[in-house]
C-alpha cells in the first residue's frame, strides 16, 4: 500500500494528510467531468450548426445580402484608404529644376536694362515697346478684348514668346516651361499665348515679307542702292538667295505605316524620308531672300532632303513667277545650287572637273563677296532665336509656323505694317504657272550676261 502524502492547507493553517488512492480517485473524477463537458460542448456546436444550416436553407437571400454588404464595406474602406494617400510620392524624379520668380518681369520693366532685355527678350526696351504698339491692336482684333479677371497683360504674353524663342527648347534649351517659370507664368497659359502669337504672326507674313511689284521701280532702286552703299562689288543687286537647315524632330504623323496602295506607299516614303538632311538627321530646309537691311523678302520652309533648286521649283512664289517678279536691269544672287537665269546670277561651277580660268575665279570672288550678307543674316538669325537650332519640343508641323513667325517677327517694323501703299504692291501667290524650265534664249542670255560680268571684273582687277 502506498504511503500517504502530506499537503499544506493554507486555510486550515496546518497540514492535511491524503493517501495515494484518494488522489487517483480525484484525478479520475476530474478527467470524466472534463470529457463530459467536451462532449456537451461538441453537441451544442453541432446543434447550433444544424440550426444555422436549416436557417440558411430557409433564408439564402439574407446571407447573400450580408455578404454583399460586407464586400461593399470592404470596397469603401479601400477607397477611403487609397484616397487619403499622397500619390505625389510615386512620381518620377523631375528632370527640369526651375526656380520660379514671380516678380522677375515686373523688375525687368521697372529697371529697363538694355542688357537684361537683350538677354531675356532678345531685343532692346524701345523695340519691345514698339512691338507692343504694333501687335496689340492686331492681337485683340483677332482674338477679342481681354476679360476683367485677366491675370496677365498683353506685354506679358509677348515677353514669354520672345523668351521662349530666345532661350530655345527641347534638349538644347529651357522650353516653354522654362520661359514661363522665368517670367512667373504658368506653363498652360504660356503655351496658349505662344500658339496665339504664332497664328497671328503667320497671318501677318504676307503683309511683311514680300517682293515689290515688278512695276515699282522706285522700291527696286532703293534695294539696289542699299547694296551699293554697303560696298557690294556686284552691280544692280537687289536680293540674295540661300538655304539653311533647321534641326527638328520628325513629325508625329509620319511614323506609322498602314496598308496603302503602291502609289500611296511611295508618296508616304517620300514624305517620311524627306525630313532627313544629307547627314541623316531630321530637319527642315529654309529658303530665304535677303535685302541690304537684313530683312527677309521671301522665306519658304521645306523638308530637309530638298536642295536649293528643288526648293526654288516647289516655291509658290519663285519657281513659277520668277520671270514676272524681277524687273529688267536688276540682279538676284545665288550659290552654285541654283540654275542660271537672266535675273539670277550664280557662280561658275567647279564640280564639273574643269579648272576655272582666272576670269571665272575673279567673277566668283566678287559674287561671293556680295552674297556673303545672307550668311551673316542666318548667323544672327539663329543666334537671336535659339529655338531654330535645337531640337523642338513639339513634334508637329507647327515648326514651320514657328520658323515663319520668327522671320516675320524679325522683319516687322512700323513703316511696313502701317503703310497701305506697301500692301497694294506686295506679291502673293495667285495663279500657278507650270512653265518651270528655262527657254534656250534665257539660257543664252544668262550665259552672255555672266561672261560680260566676268570680263568686267577681270579688266578692273588688272588695270
Amino acid at each position: 500500500m502506498d504511503e500517504p502524502s502530506a499537503v499544506n492547507d493554507p486555510l486550515a493553517g496546518g497540514t492535511v494528510v491524503i493517501d495515494t488512492d484518494s488522489l487517483h480517485e480525484i484525478w479520475t473524477v476530474l478527467q470524466t467531468s472534463t470529457h463530459y463537458h467536451d462532449v456537451a460542448a461538441g453537441h451544442a456546436d453541432n446543434t447550433q450548426q444544424g440550426s444555422a444550416l436549416e436557417e440558411s436553407e430557409h433564408c439564402p437571400d439574407e446571407i447573400d445580402e450580408e455578404e454583399t454588404i460586407v464586400v461593399f464595406l470592404l470596397f469603401i474602406t479601400l477607397v477611403a484608404t487609397f484616397g487619403t494617400l499622397d500619390w505625389r510620392s510615386l512620381r518620377a524624379a523631375s528632370t527640369e529644376h526651375i526656380t520660379v520668380r514671380s516678380d522677375f518681369y515686373s523688375k525687368l520693366k521697372a529697371q529697363r536694362s538694355s542688357t537684361a532685355y537683350r538677354k531675356t527678350l532678345r531685343c532692346a526696351p524701345e523695340s519691345f515697346d514698339e512691338l507692343c504698339l504694333i501687335l496689340e491692336p492686331l492681337y485683340y482684333k483677332k482674338y477679342g478684348l481681354p476679360g476683367k479677371n485677366l491675370q496677365y497683360s498683353f506685354d506679358w504674353g509677348l515677353a514669354v514668346l520672345l523668351t521662349y524663342y530666345g532661350n530655345g527648347c527641347g534638349q538644347d534649351g529651357d522650353g516653354i516651361g522654362g520661359a514661363a517659370a522665368q517670367l512667373g507664368m504658368s506653363r498652360p497659359v504660356a503655351n496658349r499665348y505662344i500658339l496665339k502669337f504664332e497664328k497671328l504672326l503667320s497671318t501677318m507674313m504676307y503683309h511683311v515679307i514680300y517682293f515689290p511689284a515688278k512695276t515699282a521701280m522706285e522700291e527696286w532702286a532703293v534695294l539696289v542702292n542699299g547694296f551699293v552703299s554697303r560696298g557690294a562689288d556686284f552691280p544692280d543687286v537687289a536680293c540674295v538667295f540661300d538655304g539653311t537647315l533647321i534641326r527638328t524632330r520628325r513629325p508625329a504623323d509620319h511614323r506609322v505605316i498602314r496598308r496603302f496602295s503602291r502609289f500611296e506607299v511611295l508618296l508616304y516614303l517620300a514624305h517620311t524620308l524627306g525630313f532627313y538632311d544629307k547627314s541623316g538627321k531630321p530637319s527642315y530646309n529654309c529658303l530665304a531672300a535677303i535685302d541690304y537691311r537684313y530683312k527677309s523678302r521671301y522665306i519658304g520652309v521645306f523638308s530637309g532632303s530638298n536642295s536649293d533648286q528643288s526648293m526654288w521649283n516647289q516655291s509658290a512664289v519663285l519657281g513659277a513667277r520668277a520671270r514676272e517678279i524681277c524687273p529688267p536691269g536688276v540682279n538676284w544672287l545665288g550659290d552654285a545650287g541654283f540654275k542660271l537665269w537672266p535675273f539670277l546670277m550664280v557662280p561658275f561651277d567647279e564640280r564639273s572637273g574643269q579648272r576655272l580660268t582666272k576670269k571665272q575665279r575673279c567673277y566668283n570672288y566678287h559674287l561671293s563677296q556680295s552674297r556673303v550678307i545672307v550668311e551673316h543674316v542666318f548667323g544672327k538669325f539663329k543666334a537671336r532665336f535659339k529655338v531654330l537650332h535645337g531640337v523642338t519640343d513639339r513634334r508637329a508641323h507647327n515648326t514651320n509656323a514657328r520658323m515663319i513667325c520668327t522671320a516675320a517677327f524679325k522683319g516687322v517694323n512700323d513703316d511696313e505694317v502701317r503703310k497701305q501703299a506697301r500692301h497694294d504692291s506686295r506679291q502673293v501667290m495667285a495663279y500657278f504657272n507650270q512653265n518651270w524650265e528655262r527657254t534656250q534664249e534665257e539660257v543664252d542670255l544668262a550665259i552672255q550676261k555672266r561672261n560680260m560680268y566676268a570680263d568686267r571684273f577681270y579688266r578692273r582687277g588688272n588695270e
